[in-house]
């Protein structure tokens, strides 16, 4: 068997074997906008006219034109949502806040900086071409890409979309990904457990963890360790699936088949093991009609954190989105001293308190220090980071 890899190894090979889809493996979904967030266009949707599709004033004050001087006559105002007439030399026209800017001045000055003067008004100060005034075309022009394919739709896209008029998108299908559980210890949560055994959390969390990243999560069951049983497991979930996540029995324990049972269906893995604490028993495979599968470790901090530090870039890029965004990093001081083995990187769950990251201490196994944490600190294979370091933290949302 290979020995670890590093993590960033691991992830290249990962996602070269994975890259982003170039075609959805089904026909797309057109949905009203209502029903669009956290979807993935499949189609880019062109701009039909300039936005804005006039001059825009940015502030509640006077159209002017900045060569007549200070002091100017005042014209008559367009209600708003009405045509301006065009701008009458030495004049100025009252404009509201995102009202049309009539033809002819290349200025509107704030009603602060204004002052009434008989039938006219006084301007505070000089102004320049071009201030408070967002220009036809500003945002997009006619015939540009108002979005493109393979965006994510979060709500400043849903609102760019009823911008040009699009009641509708044809987003990406969602990635189905089926998630395994197995171990003869679990029960299905909400069940009573005898002694010796303990609810399974791994699958309703990894299923959160997908659909929180847009794909569909369908959970495969539970599987005994026995060989038999996760061969025929294994078989209806790929038949009805684009991946396979399995978590537990992915080391090389009497009963750890979850590895054995995988390459038999798969082929040599891609990697198997990761340098990493926690997750070291994780091992990927791939096949060559673009099924593929991960074995994820039992423990649930373990599992949960390899799917954050290892898998979602390549679920967004499988789901259609062609620009996953950058994870979010957040620099804080450590409030307490962390440390890695020798052979692997460390991954220390934190809690934010203000400026300070304080580190959660428990073993992979137990998830209530992954709950309480706000994000992850690394330190380097066989390293130490002393309380009092500065070190940026990896968000988990």
């Amino acid at each position: 068997m290979e020995a670890p890899i590093a993590l960033a190894e691991a992830r290249a090979r990962l996602l070269a074997a994975l890259p982003a889809a170039s075609a959805p493996p089904r026909p797309g979904e057109r949905l009203p906008l209502g029903a669009a967030l956290g979807r993935v266009l499949l189609e880019a949707v062109p701009c039909p006219e300039d936005l804005p599709p006039f001059d825009r004033s940015l502030v509640d004050g006077y159209a002017v034109r900045c060569a007549d001087g200070l002091a100017l006559a005042l014209a008559a105002a367009a209600p708003m949502g009405t045509a301006a007439a065009p701008l009458p030399p030495g004049a100025a026209a009252p404009v509201p806040t995102g009202g049309m800017v009539p033809a002819g001045a290349d200025a509107v000055v704030m009603q602060e900086d204004v002052r009434l003067a008989g039938r006219g008004i006084v301007l505070g100060r000089a102004p320049r071409p071009g201030d408070n005034i967002v220009r036809r075309g500003a945002d997009a022009a006619r015939g540009d890409t108002a979005l493109p394919a393979g965006r994510r739709l979060r709500p400043p896209e849903i609102g760019m979309l009823a911008t040009v008029g699009a009641t509708s998108v044809t987003v990406w299908p969602r990635l189905r990904v089926a998630v395994l559980s197995t171990g003869d210890e679990l029960v299905p949560a909400g069940l009573p457990a005898r002694p010796g055994q303990v609810p399974d959390s791994n699958a309703p969390a990894l299923c959160a963890a997908l659909a929180r990243d847009g794909a569909e999560a369908r959970f495969a069951g539970l599987v005994p360790d026995e060989r038999g049983a996760l061969d025929a497991a294994l078989r209806a979930a790929l038949d009805a699936a684009d991946a396979v996540l399995c978590t537990g029995g992915s080391s090389v324990g009497d009963r750890d088949f979850v590895q054995p049972a995988l390459t038999a269906a798969f082929g040599a893995p891609l990697f198997s093991g990761i340098a990493i604490r926690p997750g070291r028993p994780t091992a990927a495979f791939t096949a060559a009609g673009g099924a593929w599968a991960v074995a994820l470790p039992g423990h649930a901090v373990s599992a949960l954190v390899v799917y954050e530090l290892l898998l979602r870039d390549v679920i967004l890029r499988r789901g259609g989105e062609t620009r996953p965004r950058p994870r979010g990093l957040v620099p804080a001081r450590l409030a307490g001293d962390v440390r890695a083995p020798r052979d692997r990187e460390a991954y220390e769950r934190v809690r934010l308190d203000g400026e300070a990251a304080v580190p959660l201490r428990g073993v992979s196994a137990t998830i209530g220090n992954l709950a309480r944490a706000d994000g992850l600190v690394r330190c380097p294979a066989g390293g130490a980071l002393a309380a009092g370091a500065d070190v940026l933290v990896e968000l988990l949302d």
